[in-house]
């Protein structure tokens, strides 16, 4: 029964995408798919596109010219079941901006929360832990990386067993040296979820170190972004003391390598939702997150027909998870306050 309802479901969803692409898809151009840039309240961003009726499962990770875009699309925000994943990639090109379609190289089972390089050079990611889609044996993911080779990419390959361990690795970025933060098996922590961090040497990462009680409260620490400069690290936390499910949370580096305590974003981003996934845009204008924030409409207690509620539940702010982004002037200032 439950392997009929997952097929239903993806049924489902496979033709939703197909005749959503049969339709005019609208012509954009210039930078952030020219979307009318925000200022200091968080907006969705490019509904329909980016931010959809389904479950946006990570950041929009740019390339640094800002002329791709990377990010993962679920089915609904149900996890009692496993349903399917999409990395989803749109680039620029001679008619401005492509339809989202699969990204080329994240063809792995639960390929998901990619992230660029601060070069543009690499793409990281979590997938399962093997390339094998016969190898059932296990049913964690590991993080893998795919190097540029022109105008493609590359075989995608695991990290080291250093990082890639009988556990769940998963939500990698890196420093312009290629430092890796990721979220892995930290036991005790909510999930046995933590936070480490991995410097490369000569080519190898390195033992990872588990991140401070600043940033690893021992709740749900997760989604971490790591500065290029590794200045701070913007986080997702469940910790006592928030708005929410899950809040945002930034920490400073540092001059000695240490961690400020962890700050956060306030009200004016953390509501009582989940918010998660953050990301600063490689020319650090603009703070995405991810939410499940509801659209006011639908809360409004207002009366609406079928036709306006479908149209409701097939676009953005259902309470499935979309993208916001906002101006980043908010890190400064909050800089200031450590």
């Amino acid at each position: 029964m439950k392997i009929r309802v997952l097929l239903t479901c993806f049924i489902i969803l496979l033709t939703y995408v197909s005749c959503s692409k049969q339709n005019d898809y609208p012509e954009l151009q210039g930078p952030y798919l020219g979307q009318t840039q925000p200022g200091r309240t968080p907006e969705i961003f490019a509904p329909g596109i980016i931010s959809s009726g389904f479950h946006e499962h990570s950041f929009p990770a740019f390339s640094p010219d800002g002329k791709e875009i990377v990010w993962t699309r679920g089915f609904m925000s149900n996890y009692r079941f496993k349903f399917p994943v999409f990395t989803l990639y749109i680039k620029v090109t001679s008619h401005g901006w492509s339809q989202p379609d699969d990204a080329p190289f994240a063809y792995l089972t639960g390929s998901a929360e990619a992230s660029f390089s601060p070069d543009g050079n690499r793409v990281y990611f979590s997938a399962s832990h093997s390339i094998d889609p016969d190898d059932s044996g296990r049913n964690d993911l590991n993080i893998w990386m795919v190097e540029r080779e022109g105008m493609k990419w590359s075989v995608p390959k695991p990290l080291s067993t250093l990082i890639n361990t009988a556990h769940t690795e998963m939500q990698p970025t890196v420093t312009r040296q290629y430092t890796l933060y990721y979220v892995g098996h930290f036991e005790g922590g909510k999930n046995n979820y933590g936070i480490y961090r991995s410097e490369i040497h000569q080519g190898h990462y390195t033992k990872p170190e588990l991140l401070p009680p600043s940033i690893n409260s021992g709740f749900a620490d997760w989604t971490p972004f790591i500065d290029p400069d590794e200045q701070y690290i913007l986080f997702s936390s469940s910790r006592p003391g928030g708005y929410g499910s899950g809040d945002l949370y930034i920490s400073f580096r540092n001059p000695d390598g240490s961690w400020t305590e962890a700050i956060n974003f306030g009200p004016n981003i953390n509501e009582d939702n989940n918010e998660r996934y953050p990301y600063v845009s490689p020319d650090g204008k603009f703070l995405f997150f991810v939410s499940d924030k509801v659209s006011d409409n639908l809360l409004s207690g207002m009366t609406y027909s079928y036709e306006e509620m479908e149209k409701f539940y097939f676009n953005p702010g259902n309470g499935f998870s979309d993208v916001y982004w906002l101006d980043s002037k908010i890190i400064e200032e909050l800089k200031l306050k450590r």
